[in-house]
């Protein structure tokens, strides 16, 4: 079974609306960055994150709200945008960084989440890091084939009506010893088949009715207003083969953050962090050695 070869340290955070959170802090660096997750995004998949940069960074993250260790919300309702950004605001103040510099870096739905965040702290954040992720109308994005969107968000509204049936129905399907190449040849995933299959059991403990609801909530939501007042520096990374958020999304990301960067992972999926560890660390390291964190890296 995989783990984290870092220092962590699981704590709980009560959200604005009352919601219990799980969260972590990992490494012991000096240098700070916030996590917000992807949809569902269980913490194993920042593995090789938290180990290569564990004594230069320490980073804290957490469960979204219904979702692994973190409790649903009272109000069923209470599954948007905004109130994922009131998660991240109470793990900032729980760890005290509030008034403090720190990078907000986020991956798929986090990167719509890191951009509320710095347009609510700007005073505190030094820079951003927007991993593969759609800044609007995440539905939108899918590429899997012609009209996908307006499919898929049928299916998980199905999904909403149908969760105490369709949960186990899924968890058997992704338990399956062809999971992994069913999703390498749609190209949801293109390496490291070992570790995302452990991703992925991580994955099947979702409650599924309830994730398909957290989706739907999200592709109601645009940040593309926010995307040009940023001005701390910004990387954005992406791969050419990407069917959840296309390269094109990526770029034009790019062109609406000013002097942001656009970094592109050849072959890469949206799943690049853990297909090729190596190679976005190293650039999130020039990252953060030469913009966000220049005057103090060492």
């Amino acid at each position: 079974m995989a783990s984290i070869d870092a220092p962590m340290t699981p704590f709980t955070v009560t959200s604005a609306d009352g919601t219990r959170l799980q969260a972590w802090r990992a490494g012991t660096g000096p240098h700070h960055v916030l996590l917000s997750p992807g949809m569902g995004t269980p913490v194993l998949c920042w593995k090789y994150l938290f180990e290569h940069f564990t004594s230069q960074v320490t980073f804290v993250t957490w469960d979204p709200r219904g979702c692994y260790g973190s409790d649903k919300p009272a109000d069923p309702a209470h599954i948007e945008v905004a109130h994922h950004v009131e998660d991240g605001e109470a793990v900032l103040s729980q760890v005290g960084w509030r008034g403090t510099p720190y990078v907000c870096a986020g991956w798929s739905m986090g990167v719509e989440l890191s951009l509320e965040l710095y347009t609510r702290h700007r005073d505190d954040v030094a820079g951003l890091v927007l991993i593969n992720g759609a800044f609007e109308h995440v539905l939108k994005t899918v590429t899997l084939f012609p009209g996908a969107d307006r499919v898929v968000d049928r299916l998980l509204g199905l999904g909403q009506v149908l969760g105490p049936y369709t949960s186990p129905v899924v968890r058997t399907l992704l338990g399956q010893d062809w999971s992994i190449q069913a999703l390498l040849h749609l190209g949801i995933v293109a390496d490291n088949e070992p570790f995302f299959g452990e991703v992925l059991k991580e994955f099947r403990q979702l409650d599924f009715g309830f994730y398909s609801g957290m989706i739907r909530a999200l592709n109601h939501h645009s940040a593309r207003a926010l995307a040009p007042t940023v001005q701390v520096p910004t990387l954005i990374t992406a791969g050419t083969g990407d069917k959840m958020t296309p390269l094109a999304t990526a770029r034009e990301l790019r062109w609406l953050i000013p002097g942001s960067e656009l970094f592109v992972v050849p072959n890469g999926t949206h799943y690049t962090t853990l297909e090729y560890p190596e190679i976005v660390n190293l650039k999130l390291e020039q990252f953060f050695r030469t913009r966000a964190f220049a005057e103090t890296w060492n």
